[in-house]
């Protein structure tokens, strides 16, 4: 039972030191239209992220970009024209960026989002943003 408890905790170890030096994060989320994703930021001294239902968590630091996904899923049995539009603090910091603004998804398809947080260099503390996906 011991040996499990040392191979997760090393294996957790590699997977953070993969993301502490790249700084690329991953997450895959099916969203539904009219849907939105809450963005969260806390700058600190090492980088980490995760996804919770509708919230993308995001600790970085200071002076990096730091990039993550998610996948938006269309549900229907028609083809839906998909906007996404960006608000909040982050936003207004010029923060946050998102890959595509809009797109037409077919029945069943899923389109990727990539995720950009700008983070500059003299800045500390928590902020929060949102990707309200309209379709």
């Amino acid at each position: 039972m011991k040996t499990k408890k040392i191979a997760f905790l090393i294996i957790g170890l590699v997977i953070l030191s993969f993301f502490l030096i790249y700084g690329n994060i991953k997450f895959e989320k099916i969203v539904s239209p009219a849907r939105y994703i809450n963005v969260y930021l806390n700058v600190s001294n090492y980088s980490d992220g995760w996804m919770n239902g509708n919230n993308i968590y995001f600790i970085s630091e200071p002076g990096r970009v730091t990039r993550g996904s998610t996948i938006i899923k269309n549900n229907e049995n028609k083809i839906v024209s998909i906007k996404l539009s960006l608000e909040g603090e982050l936003v207004n910091m010029n923060i946050l960026s998102i890959s595509k603004n809009s797109f037409n998804l077919g029945p069943g398809k899923e389109e990727n989002i990539e995720v950009f947080l700008s983070i500059p260099k003299d800045i500390q503390g928590s902020f929060s943003g949102k990707i309200i996906v309209i379709g």
